[in-house]
């Protein structure tokens, strides 16, 4: 087949494909699902004008001849989550002498375009292309679903001639990229204990799926996947194991962008066994016995739950809560009660312990001691 032929066969299939394009764009009710307009064919691929004339398509460029008055170029009809979309980027080129360009949008809530939904941007006139970038985001009505935007490359037009030509490469509505931001409750924490991560996208990033990440240097060794809230917030409490490491790193990443936190280190000990002393071994009902509970220096801070096994059916009674020092010692001075037996078990919990704080009859996590009360009548 002759190059001729090859050309005049490829036009014809070319202008087939393009005015079948064009009409699917004219069907009633057509939302345009995709979030790019490069004008790659024959037409404006949906976008209409406003107070302009499509001047030209051509080349992979849409060229528009301003109105004297707010004109515009105005996308098909959309359905985007404004909580995943916030940038509108396009490569214009503008000769046109104004340079107030202003950015419109419209919403299922709110379907028609007004200045409250807009936001503007300088345009460099008269210049070469050039890649402008427009934040949505900071409009507090850019919410819900977008259902249209509206590019107003200038107030006003040339309406003596066309010297005022706008051009567009391409047009595109992106998802604005969050840095997200982790912080964590502890930044060391023993073996059974928990840690709340948090991972913060701004209210921008609400609705947005993150995924939080454990490391022992470069091995996972525990992930899961949250959704944020309106807030752009999502938590996670992971439970230290015995098979990470001394220092583990944690980080958290945005899903929808790729975009990771900074890593954030946390120092995890061996498992904290409890142990525990009184004072003494024996005392008469209504004496002082001080018991300290002994988690060492990993335990500091931890809260310590004191508890008596009066041996009556098996009833445990809270004697009091104390909190450990910074040498994880908590102490707790209580007197033997009339409600104690001749021999009377006391025991300790670590509750920042998840795997401590479950049961309390759990002697592998529990440390007990042993108090002889001594009664009136026996002295």
């Amino acid at each position: 087949m002759d190059i001729d032929k090859k050309n005049k066969i490829f036009q014809k299939f070319s202008i087939l494909f393009s005015f079948v394009v064009f009409v699917l764009y004219l069907l009633p009710g057509h939302a345009f699902s995709a979030t790019r307009w490069d004008f790659n064919g024959f037409t404006a691929e949906g976008c209409t004008m406003r107070n302009a004339t499509l001047d030209s398509v051509a080349g992979g460029y849409l060229f528009v001849d301003p109105g004297p008055s707010d004109p515009g170029i105005v996308s098909p009809s959309l359905s985007l989550s404004a909580s995943s979309y916030g940038l509108i980027n396009f490569y214009m080129a503008s000769n046109c002498p104004d340079i107030n360009g202003r950015i419109y949008f419209k919403t299922s809530s709110s379907s028609s375009y007004n200045s409250d939904k807009s936001v503007s941007f300088n345009v460099v006139s008269k210049g070469p292309w050039y890649n402008y970038s427009v934040d949505m985001t900071g409009n507090s009505y850019w919410s819900g679903t977008i259902t249209g935007i509206r590019i107003d490359p200038a107030n006003n037009g040339d309406s003596s001639g066309n010297d005022d030509i706008v051009g567009f490469d391409w047009i595109e509505v992106v998802q604005k990229v969050i840095t997200p931001t982790l912080t964590t409750s502890k930044s060391n924490m023993a073996v059974g204990e928990s840690v709340t991560l948090t991972c913060n996208l701004t209210s921008k990033g609400s609705g947005r799926t993150v995924v939080f990440f454990v490391k022992n240097r470069s091995t996972t060794v525990s992930s899961t996947t949250r959704t944020t809230n309106s807030s752009g917030i999502a938590t996670w409490s992971p439970i230290a194991q015995s098979s990470w490491e001394p220092s583990v790193s944690t980080q958290c990443r945005d899903e929808s962008t790729m975009a990771t936190s900074s890593w954030k280190n946390i120092t995890v000990y061996p498992q904290i066994n409890p142990i525990l002393s009184s004072d003494k071994s024996s005392a008469t009902v209504g004496e002082n016995i001080i018991f300290t509970c002994n988690l060492t220096t990993a335990g500091a801070g931890h809260t310590v739950s004191f508890l008596a096994d009066t041996g009556a059916g098996g009833t445990i009674i809270g004697l009091g809560t104390a909190q450990a020092d910074s040498d994880g010692q908590a102490t707790l001075t209580v007197p033997a009660g009339s409600n104690w037996v001749p021999s009377t078990s006391v025991k300790a919990r670590d509750d920042d312990t998840i795997l401590l704080a479950v049961v309390a009859q759990n002697v592998t996590n529990l440390d007990t001691c042993q108090v002889e009360v001594i009664y009136d009548n026996q002295l």
